[in-house]
């Protein structure tokens, strides 16, 4: 979407701003089916002026061109009244010379409910879907701060351990590091507690007695 469609989507709805900078799974998608749909005020209705106001002259524009023919066609009996004939319909100015022009409105209002109800289930799409995102992230975080060892998990160190470049895979130090980190949790928040690779190493050789020379 273009820039100028997202600053109308923000001030119609806050909230948009969080799937502007983060976008949903499947955008491209609705893009593909929703991209050709396009809203214009050159008809007479703008947004701003609300779906009542749309709803009023949409069915101003759709009175039955029919019914209102019906009240000015005279019927006029014949003998028979199964002959095909015995109902006449007299032309009239209505019926003859507005009959595309009522046509014509009714296809472009019906047209316009399309386009925004097509716009409606886009904005209810995207924010069923940030609040949905919001829903699992608050749940993760909290799943993380209950639960400690989640973020400092035996994986998670063995990770970090195996991308010591210091430390040989399968030296005295590295087997010894590894009985070290799964031994006790408080053992692999103190090893991740240290940023730089050296202290981390200087840490294990302390904690092992091991050497990395060794």
């Amino acid at each position: 979407m273009s820039e100028d469609w997202w600053n109308d989507r923000c001030k119609e709805w806050p909230g948009a701003r969080k799937i502007k900078d983060k976008p949903v799974a499947n955008v491209d998608l609705m893009e593909r089916v929703f991209g050709t749909v396009h809203i214009s005020g050159a008809e007479g209705w703008t947004a701003q002026q609300g779906e009542e106001y749309l709803d009023t002259m949409h069915l101003n524009q759709n009175d039955d061109p029919v019914v209102e023919e019906s009240r000015q066609i005279p019927l006029t009996q014949n003998v028979d009244l199964d002959d095909a004939e015995s109902w006449q319909i007299p032309p009239t100015q209505s019926n003859v010379g507005n009959g595309l022009s009522s046509s014509s409105k009714s296809r472009a209002g019906r047209k316009r409910s399309r386009s925004v109800q097509s716009r409606e289930v886009v904005a209810e799409v995207l924010r069923d879907s940030a609040q949905s995102r919001d829903k699992i992230l608050a749940h993760k975080n909290q799943l993380i701060e209950s639960h400690p060892e989640l973020s400092c998990c035996q994986l998670r160190a063995m990770e970090v351990l195996h991308s010591l470049p210091a430390i040989r895979m399968w030296s005295p130090l590295y087997k010894a590091s590894i009985q070290h980190l799964k031994k006790d949790i408080s053992n692999r928040q103190t090893f991740l507690y240290y940023k730089d690779d050296e202290n981390k190493i200087l840490y294990l050789e302390f904690a092992t007695g091991q050497s990395r020379d060794a």
